[in-house]
């Protein structure tokens, strides 16, 4: 009866070493890959390997945008998914499209622990706080949310009924038109005969003197 319980401490043994075979499987570079100390481009290259180059695969981003692989001469760095291939029902396949399907496990990055275990002798370990405050890289193909404005505020007319009665302006008078008077209505000259003509009231008659003392000589 007791090769039970030595068998059952075996099978748990095994047990416990799947997560850690499944951690650590076998990839290829499909093309020349950079290995670099951080799971975005921007940090610094670690080494640079040819295609067919064989990666264990300890691990993958969320989204499996980029992998944490142990390579040639235990080197230890990070390679975009998209360039590592893994057999996969006797094909390969992109680690980047497959990564769930494979069973890769899901890893995260602190670059502190990380660079103290495999980078200190690098000459960039002592500046590691310029990428210590990166902001967290969004996988590849994997946008990232727009960002939202907010709405502006729509600026409604007053209600007819809030508005203020309109102003009424008073009529403007203007002045009557000045009436001018009439013009002056003058008398007509007086026409007057030529020559003097006869005065009234007893003038003499042409000729001089009267004619009853010549007839008493």
């Amino acid at each position: 009866m007791t090769p039970k319980p030595l068998m059952l401490v075996g099978l748990a043994a095994l047990a416990a070493m799947l997560p850690f075979a499944a951690a650590a499987q076998e990839a290829r570079a499909s093309t020349w890959v950079n290995l670099r100390a951080g799971p975005e481009q921007g940090y610094p290259l670690v080494a640079r390997l040819g295609p067919g180059t064989p990666l264990f695969v300890q691990g993958c981003t969320a989204g499996y945008g980029w992998c944490d692989v142990v390579g040639p001469d235990a080197l230890r760095g990070w390679v975009y998914a998209g360039n590592l291939v893994y057999p996969y029902q006797s094909r390969s396949v992109p680690v980047i499209g497959y990564g769930a399907l494979i069973g890769l496990p899901i890893v995260t990055f602190v670059i502190g622990n990380y660079w103290g275990d495999y980078y200190r002798n690098r000459p960039w370990y002592g500046n590691r706080g310029r990428w210590e405050n990166r902001p967290r890289p969004w996988p590849p193909g994997i946008r990232p949310p727009p960002t939202v404005q907010p709405p502006r505020p729509v600026v409604r007319p007053p209600d007819d009924h809030n508005r203020p009665p309109p102003t009424v302006r008073p009529p403007v008078t203007r002045p009557s038109p000045v009436t001018r008077p009439s013009p002056v209505t003058r008398p007509a000259p007086v026409v007057r005969p030529p020559g003097g003509g006869a005065r009234p009231g007893g003038g003499r008659p042409p000729g001089g003197g009267g004619g009853g003392g010549a007839q008493g000589r």
